[in-house]
């Protein structure tokens, strides 16, 4: 924890008394940068690389004014962890080279991914931490897993979840196998469960018409039904929808630029960070959605008046601040498509206990008209895309993904896609096969004359 800090310029220093005090004071830990009128980068250093030594970089942007900048500078740099991780070796336990490998990925992993891997290693570490690491090679390791996995079935835990530590803990016995602590990889000799993919639910574009209708007459939250149709015509991630800024969109060229996301830092903290592939995309956009975020610039900048303010030329587009300055959180926007399928019950809504044998919500208070989530309209825009004839490079790059990754996941089951396949199989089959038949007949034709 770092006590007492001070700001002198762009650095960040230690100011405690004593020797420990004396120590620090001509280290820095942290710089901020202004990029734009109340925009800051701010800079730390996050431990240091195990091969290389060279310290690891963390940084985020900032909006506020520069005694916040500093605050936030002084939050950051306490969080961020220092110097080098405690050091393994073939004597050392699993949990220990757990502990070592997560804090090795912590730099090199989004902050949302890194959460759920260490996650699932509690589990790891609990039943198995205990054990040596070189209890993990070749196919007595493998047993060992295999042993385990099946004794987490028993105990309930789902196979997919199973199968998702496999994995996870696989990573990480690779990486101790490049620190020369094992020879081979037990988890490469172990057999996780089989879990079949659950299917994509096609959604409809009668339910996708009906939450943007009823996010309108709701009324709530201002800027829901322009945020879930633009959602529904781009794409989007809900980090790169709420990360959008007013410059990324211009009217002229129809076009609205995707190169960023809100994303969680392993601390738990919201930050702008890159997209989840890392790349930069710039998706078209026809007259009706230009028209749509037009209007909704407009009724941002009337809002702002009302209030006296004036909107951020460079501020997010959606927002729960109308000048654009502080981002929405993505849990929140999807949280908010979720709550438009539930209305409260007429009949318990008032009631001090709600009634568990109501016939119409069973005593939850709340009744679900409908169940689409935000990721389900991700999932409909590709799968429309996919089933209207567009080639599938073009589809992934709107989605922003990989062809492969756009097929494996967004490729619903449709019908008319379906159907025209059997249209198409049926034509060539029964088509070859009257094309035999008259041959035949000709055949036989030519043989009696």
């Amino acid at each position: 924890m770092v006590k007492n800090l001070e700001v002198s310029g762009d650095l960040v220093k230690n100011a405690g008394d004593g020797q420990e005090g004396k120590q620090g004071m001509s280290r820095s830990i942290g710089s901020k940068v202004q990029r734009s009128p109340g925009v800051w980068r701010l800079r730390v250093t996050a431990g240091y690389d195990p091969v290389t030594n060279k310290p690891i970089q963390k940084s985020m942007t900032f909006k506020g004014s520069e005694r916040q900048a500093e605050k936030e500078l002084q939050n950051f740099a306490a969080n961020a962890p220092k110097g080098h991780s405690e050091s393994v070796d073939a004597e050392s336990t699993l949990a220990q080279v757990v502990d070592r490998w997560l804090d090795f990925a912590k730099a090199r992993l989004g902050g949302k991914t890194f959460l759920s891997y260490e996650s699932f290693m509690k589990r790891v570490k609990a039943d198995l931490g205990h054990l040596p690491i070189t209890a993990f090679e070749k196919r007595k390791g493998g047993q060992l897993l295999d042993k385990q996995y099946e004794r987490w079935l028993a105990a309930g835990v789902p196979a997919a979840t199973v199968k998702r530590t496999h994995e996870i803990l696989r990573n990480c016995l690779r990486q101790a196998e490049r620190w020369d602590l094992l020879d081979s990889v037990a988890s490469d000799h172990a057999t996780p469960p089989k879990h079949a993919k659950p299917p994509i639910r096609d959604v409809a574009p009668e339910e996708i018409v009906g939450v943007i209708e009823e996010s309108r007459n709701r009324g709530r939250v201002a800027y829901l039904p322009a945020a879930i149709t633009l959602n529904a015509v781009t794409g989007m991630r809900a980090g790169e929808l709420c990360a959008l800024t007013w410059p990324d969109f211009n009217p002229k060229t129809k076009v609205i630029r995707v190169d960023k996301a809100i994303t969680q830092e392993s601390n738990r903290q919201w930050m702008v960070g890159p997209t989840k592939t890392t790349q930069m995309r710039d998706i078209s956009l026809e007259d009706d959605t230009v028209r749509l975020l037009l209007i909704w610039r407009e009724e941002r900048e009337t809002a702002c008046h009302t209030a006296g303010a004036r909107l951020d030329p460079r501020g997010y587009i959606f927002g729960p601040d109308p000048t654009g300055s502080q981002f929405w959180k993505p849990q929140s926007f999807s949280q908010a498509v979720r709550r438009l399928g539930n209305v409260c019950c007429p009949q318990c809504r008032y009631a001090k206990k709600p009634d568990p044998n109501c016939s119409l919500c069973d005593g939850k208070r709340r009744i679900s008209t409908f169940d689409v989530k935000q990721l389900e309209v991700r999932h409909f825009t590709a799968t429309q895309l996919i089933a209207s004839g567009l080639d599938v490079v073009t589809v992934a790059g709107v989605m922003g993904h990989h062809p492969t990754v756009t097929l494996s996941n967004y490729a619903a089951w449709q019908r008319k896609g379906g159907q025209k396949a059997a249209e198409v199989i049926t034509d060539v089959v029964f088509g070859l096969r009257e094309l035999i038949a008259d041959s035949a007949s000709d055949g036989q034709d030519q043989a009696a004359s």
